[in-house]
């Protein structure tokens, strides 16, 4: 042996010294370290403290049974090969060492010692090539069952060969009873489309990783995106794949797009009705104005009226989309939820009619909000109504109310609160047991003008409504809802703080619209048409009246010698300077100026404040002629 060869000791087991000098000398001369063992019992003692790369074991000993010497060396970990050598050989001491795991069978004939150390080779590599494999096999399994994802070995048809740990979990069987069962047959239906095969092998070279719907944990619905290798080839061909469940990264992908879908359709929306109540504005105010035209006839007055009526209609329209939009001019007070679902109740019973009953399941200590209470009964008769609905023949209609605090990690793991903020809540659940809502409706039940209700019977607006005064209230809303066993609606309240006691005295309405004085006002409107209908409301009404179309033809007047005692302004306008901005300029420009703010939304300014200043008030659009009037004396006053 060459110096610094590796040491490759084998066991000679022979009872018959010169055979056993003579195998030594083929052994050494073949590269091994070879050591004899005359006895079984030698032989034993050696194998439990040794590693040999191989055993030379003769079959007729006399002391022993070579089957047990090869079960001692098999047993060995790693096993240790063995090369059985006879000088009479049978047919049946052939089969019986291939039983019991001989790795060869030579026979003690011509030429033996120069095929020996051959044999001896072979054994050994083999032997290390199974150890090596075997060892594989074992890191393989241990990563692929302590993996994350689910592994599996499909063969060519997509039958799984094996399944890690994860798979059990992911596709709801064991492991052991995965194998044999086709992978294809996990995957919904309609998502194998691109399988090739009609659904047997996945494709294993597309550009794009695929998501598919898969049957998770024992018949859930979930996401998988597969990751697929192929290993070997032809026939002995086999698919390695890596399942992926990305179910929760889906779910809020939907959810992130169903947000900004529904924050686009509020922008739309609140765009809309903005435009919408300019147009309304000069439709109602001309009708006004020709109603009350004393040369008016009758028929006129009546043709007036009726046009006027359907054009307040509209305003509720539009009232409904800027609900929706979260644009609406909310008025919240310090609120009992208890009291306020109490009082909705007596209405509620004729509102609903005599097959529906209202059951109440009221918490004790609900802790209070900061709502406005009209808008929470409308919501509220709004969703009892379509409880209604979904009980055509009659049944219950429960509200219950309950305290909730929402952690970081509710908000982040639950699909319900995922809107929501970390913090505690007071719920209100409207529940009934009508037919449910199917899931690809459920997901736009909150979308403005969608309804799944006959023409005539309901405009879309309704949970639009409450979807934006719950979301305006700086609360959020949820909805669940299963075919054949009922829906149920929670609309969440963030709690609010001990109220603080006000002492300033609330301002008188005038019961009747009053006229103008002879005070000049500044009238600020980019819609051309209202603007001159609001012009000639004042100047009927007795007042000066100056106007501009926006903020820069505006300030010169402001900046000008005329006297000026209320800037009347709409508050979205072109060029760039809105009505907020617009008054703090002029207020500092002029400390005695009185504002009144108009708009087709209550627009939220930066701040967060509705109005820039404590003497500021606000008139929606549209506004009737009376309404404008009062606005602007109590701005004035």
């Amino acid at each position: 042996m060459t110096e610094g060869a590796a040491v490759r000791p084998v066991l000679i087991v022979e009872d018959d010294g010169a055979t056993a000098e003579l195998e030594r000398r083929a052994l050494s001369r073949a590269g091994f370290t070879p050591q004899i063992a005359a006895s079984v019992a030698e032989a034993r003692n050696r194998l439990v403290g040794g590693r040999y790369a191989a055993v030379l074991l003769d079959y007729n000993l006399p002391d022993g049974d070579a089957w047990n010497l090869v079960g001692l060396a098999r047993g060995r970990r790693p096993p240790i090969p063995v090369i059985l050598v006879t000088a009479m050989g049978s047919e049946a001491v052939a089969a019986d060492a291939v039983l019991h795991g001989v790795s060869e069978y030579i026979r003690k004939s011509d030429g033996f010692f120069e095929r020996l150390g051959g044999a001896v080779e072979r054994a050994a590599r083999v032997a290390a090539a199974d150890e090596e494999m075997r060892r594989n096999d074992s890191l393989f399994r241990t990563i692929a069952d302590n993996a994350h994802d689910a592994i599996v070995l499909l063969d060519g048809s997509g039958t799984i060969l094996f399944a890690s740990s994860a798979a059990e979990t992911m596709l709801g069987d064991t492991p052991a009873a995965l194998i044999g069962q086709r992978l294809a047959d996990f995957i919904r239906r309609e998502d194998r489309a691109d399988w090739q095969h009609d659904g047997m092998v996945p494709p294993l070279h597309s550009a794009a990783r695929q998501i598919y719907r898969f049957e998770l944990r024992g018949g859930q619905t979930g996401s998988v995106e597969p990751a697929f290798a192929t290993i070997g080839e032809g026939d002995a061909a086999r698919t390695l794949g890596v399942l992926r469940d990305v179910t929760e990264r889906v779910r809020l992908e939907e959810r992130v797009r169903h947000q900004q879908r529904m924050e686009a359709i509020g922008r739309l929306t609140g765009g809309l009705a903005h435009d919408f109540n300019n147009l309304l504005g000069v439709v109602i105010g001309n009708l006004d104005l020709l109603r009350d035209q004393p040369q008016a006839g009758t028929l006129v007055r009546e043709l007036a009226q009726d046009a006027l009526d359907a054009a307040l209609l509209g305003a509720d329209l539009t009232r409904g989309m800027l609900a929706f939009a979260r644009r609406q001019d909310l008025r919240p007070t310090h609120s009992d939820v208890n009291a306020s679902v109490r009082s909705i109740t007596r209405l509620l019973a004729r509102v609903l009619g005599e097959d529906i009953s209202v059951e109440l399941r009221l918490a004790e200590d609900v802790w209070p909000v900061l709502v406005d209470r009209v808008q929470l009964e409308t919501a509220l008769t709004n969703l009892a109504a379509n409880a209604r609905d979904a009980m055509p023949r009659g049944g219950p209609v429960v509200i219950a109310t309950r305290n909730a605090h929402l952690d970081a990690e509710a908000v982040t793991t639950h699909a319900a609160h995922a809107e929501a903020l970390p913090g505690d809540y007071a719920s209100i659940e409207v529940s009934d047991t009508g037919a449910g809502i199917p899931p690809d409706v459920l997901n736009r039940v909150f979308e403005p003008f969608y309804t799944t209700k006959e023409p005539g019977r309901g405009t879309g607006l309704g949970l639009a409504m409450v979807f934006g005064f719950v979301r305006q209230s700086g609360g959020y809303i949820s909805v669940d809802s299963k075919i054949g066993c009922g829906t149920t609606f929670r609309l969440h309240f963030p709690r609010a703080a001990p109220p603080e006691v006000a002492h300033a005295p609330t301002p008188q309405t005038p019961s009747a619209a009053p006229l103008g004085d002879g005070r000049t006002i500044l009238v600020v409107e980019d819609n051309a048409k209202l603007r001159q209908l609001t012009v000639r409301r004042l100047r009927a009404a007795g007042y000066r009246v100056l106007d501009a179309a926006d903020a820069a033809a505006a300030m010169p007047l402001i900046n000008g010698e005329a006297t000026i005692d209320l800037l009347f302004s709409d508050i979205v306008m072109q060029g760039g300077v809105n009505g907020h901005d617009l008054a703090r300029l002029a207020t500092a420009r002029r400390s005695a100026l009185r504002v009144l703010l108009t708009s087709g939304f209550a627009d939220l300014h930066g701040d967060g404040e509705v109005l820039p200043g404590p003497s500021h008030r606000l008139l929606h659009k549209p506004y009737r002629s009376d309404d404008l009037l009062r606005a602007i004396r109590l701005a004035l006053d």
